[in-house]
């Protein structure tokens, strides 16, 4: 007499692709899903803030001989060619905060006042010349974490706004300024304090 199968209990005969599945491979493909997904989420939002806090540079690699010359010239008393000038150009940084858009730190003693260090924005269209649109003595010794000039999501006449950090004279006290663009100059929209902790 012929034993009765049980076909649930049986092995059951393997195709050719019959893998068996194993939790812990789940769980590994679905990890890996899961990263993949998450760092192409992230890595747009990463770049905008690499960006947004690039890093300064020398003047002198950002701009030719002429464009240095007018900036200087628009800024300060200091003639081309002395030593001064070299020294003032040597010293300048520059940061990109936009698309043909940077600061300028002139970071030197020649232009340096009881408010701080002279600093400037400018626009930097392709092929044409460097505008100066906003200008200002600041202060850049600010608490750790806090950027000194940094761009906003707020645009104004197709650029964006600027808030600019400073210590102010109260202990542990921080003071924001938002400026933008009126189609010629950055204007101040508006201005808060607030204490270190809470930037």
């Amino acid at each position: 007499m012929t034993p009765h199968r049980n076909p649930t209990t049986e092995e059951q005969p393997r195709g050719r692709w019959d893998v068996p599945v194993s939790p812990a491979w789940v769980r590994r493909a679905w990890l890996l899903l899961f990263s993949l997904l998450l760092s192409m989420t992230l890595s747009p939002l990463l770049a905008g803030c690499s960006a947004s806090a690039a890093a300064w540079i020398p003047a002198t690699d950002e701009f030719d001989a002429p464009t240095l010359a007018a900036i200087v010239a628009e800024n300060s008393a200091v003639e081309p060619g002395s030593d001064s000038y070299e020294a003032l150009t040597a010293d300048m940084r520059v940061r990109p905060l936009a698309s043909n858009l940077v600061a300028i730190d002139f970071n030197s003693p020649l232009l340096t006042g009881r408010n701080g260090v002279r600093f400037a924005v400018y626009l930097t269209p392709d092929g044409g010349e460097a505008q100066q649109v906003m200008h200002t003595y600041l202060d850049p010794a600010l608490p750790e974490g806090y950027s000194l000039i940094r761009v906003t999501e707020r645009e104004e006449s197709g650029l964006p706004c600027l808030q600019i950090f400073q210590t102010q004279h109260e202990e542990g006290t921080v003071e924001r300024y938002e400026l933008c663009f009126d189609g010629e100059s950055y204007q101040l929209r508006d201005t808060q304090a607030f204490p270190v902790e809470d930037g």
